[in-house]
C-alpha cells in the first residue's frame, strides 16, 4: 500500500514523521492519550493498516500539533482514520495555542487526492470541545452518534458511588460474590490469558484474532497493559483488557475486549449482577493506584437520554459522565465534488 502524498501550507505545514521520541514528547507535554503515543501505532500497524503520523509545524519548525492516522481501505477507495480501535483519537494541539483554525483548516489540505494517491478523505473522531468547535466552524461534515463513558474519581469517589449511585441490589451483588469467594485480579500466566479468551465461546477465528491483538498490546505497552479477571473456584468467569494511561491519569477499559461472561462457566447460579462486581473492583483498583479517570469506552448517544437503554444502568449506578464524541469525515485536497458527496457512504 503506497503512502499518501503530503503537501504544505504557506503558514503552517503538515508532514509525515518517523521520529518516535519527539512525537511522544509532544503527546506527553500536551496531555495526549495513550492511544496517541507511538507505542499504540505498533499495536495498530499491520499488512493492511499503514500508519501515517502527521506533524504540524510553523515556519520556524516549531511543532504546533500532531495527528495520527491509519490508512484504511473502504469499499472502493482508501481513507485515513484517526484512529480505529481507539477510544480516544483525533489531533493533539499544543496547550498554549488558542487559535486552532489555521491548523485545522490546513490538515485536509495536507493530503492531495490523485489517481496515484486515491486517499479520498480523513475520518477524525474527537471529543475535546476546543477542537470540535474549530472543525465545526470550518463547516466540515460530522455526525454525533456516540459518546465516551468517563468517570471522574475525584468528583465521584467509590464511597460516593456506594452510597449514592448504587441501589440496594447493587450492593447486595457485590456482597454476594465476595461471600462466595469471587476474586478480582490480573492475568499473569499464559493459561490465564487463554482462559480469558475462552470466554469468547467456540469461535476459534475470533479467539485467534483477539490473541493477536493482546500479543501486540503486551509487546508494545508492557506494564501499561493488563487483563483483569474475576475468578470463582479457580475458574475465570469474567475478564477485560485494561490500558493504564499515566499521562492523563486514566484507566481505559477496552470496549471491544471488555468484560465477558458465560453462564455455563459460573460455578454458582444467581440473579446478582457479576458485571457490577467486576466494574466495582476496577473502579476501586483505579482509585487505589492513583488514577483520576476511568474510561469505559464508547456508547450510543441514546444512552445519555434514554433510561431504558441497556447500558443506562451502568452509567447511572456509577454516576458516569457521558462525553459526546464527534465523527468528522473531511474530503482531502482535490477530491472531486461527485466523490465528496458519497464519501460518508463509501467509508
Amino acid at each position: 500500500m503506497e503512502k499518501p502524498q503530503v503537501i504544505a501550507d504557506s503558514r503552517v505545514s503538515w508532514s509525515e514523521t518517523t521520529e518516535a521520541r519527539s512525537w511522544d514528547e509532544f503527546v506527553v507535554r500536551n496531555r495526549g492519550s495513550i492511544f496517541h503515543q507511538w507505542s499504540w501505532r505498533k499495536v495498530l500497524e499491520g499488512d493492511r493498516s499503514k500508519p501515517l503520523y502527521l506533524v504540524c509545524r510553523d515556519t520556524s519548525e516549531r511543532i504546533l500539533a500532531i495527528c495520527p492516522f491509519i490508512c484504511t481501505s473502504g469499499k472502493r477507495l482508501r481513507y485515513l482514520d484517526s484512529l480505529p480501535e481507539s477510544q480516544m483519537a483525533g489531533p493533539v494541539v499544543g496547550l498554549r495555542h488558542s487559535n486552532l483554525l489555521p491548523i485545522m483548516a490546513s490538515l485536509p489540505k495536507s493530503i492531495k487526492f490523485s489517481p496515484r494517491n486515491p486517499i479520498i478523505a480523513m475520518r477524525i473522531r474527537i471529543h475535546q470541545p476546543q477542537i470540535v468547535e474549530s472543525l465545526r466552524s470550518l463547516e466540515f461534515e460530522y455526525s454525533q452518534r456516540y459518546g465516551i463513558f468517563l468517570l471522574d474519581l475525584q468528583a465521584r469517589t467509590p464511597e460516593h458511588i456506594w452510597s449514592n449511585g448504587f441501589q440496594k441490589h447493587d450492593r447486595q451483588a457485590i456482597k454476594y460474590f465476595d461471600q462466595h469467594g469471587a476474586e478480582f485480579g490480573f492475568a499473569e500466566r499464559r493459561s490465564d490469558y487463554l482462559e480469558y479468551l475462552d470466554l469468547e465461546g467456540d469461535s476459534s477465528e475470533k479467539k485467534a484474532r483477539h490473541l493477536d491483538v493482546l500479543s501486540r498490546m503486551w509487546l508494545s505497552l508492557g506494564d501499561r497493559f493488563k487483563v483483569a479477571r474475576v475468578t470463582l473456584e479457580g475458574r475465570t468467569i469474567m475478564g477485560s483488557t485494561l490500558l493504564l494511561d499515566t499521562v492523563t491519569s486514566t484507566l481505559h477499559v477496552m470496549k471491544h475486549l471488555s468484560f465477558r461472561y458465560r453462564e455455563e462457566n459460573a460455578p454458582v447460579k444467581t440473579m446478582h449482577s457479576l458485571s457490577t462486581f467486576a466494574f466495582w473492583n476496577v473502579v476501586n483498583w483505579a482509585k487505589e493506584n492513583g488514577f483520576r479517570y476511568v474510561d469505559f469506552g464508547s456508547y450510543p448517544k441514546e444512552v445519555g437520554s434514554d433510561p431504558r437503554h441497556i447500558s443506562s444502568r451502568l452509567r447511572e449506578r456509577f454516576e458516569i459522565e457521558f462525553v459526546p464524541s464527534y465523527d468528522f469525515v473531511i474530503p482531502t485536497h482535490g477530491t472531486a465534488f461527485s466523490i465528496a458527496r458519497k464519501i460518508k457512504r463509501v467509508i
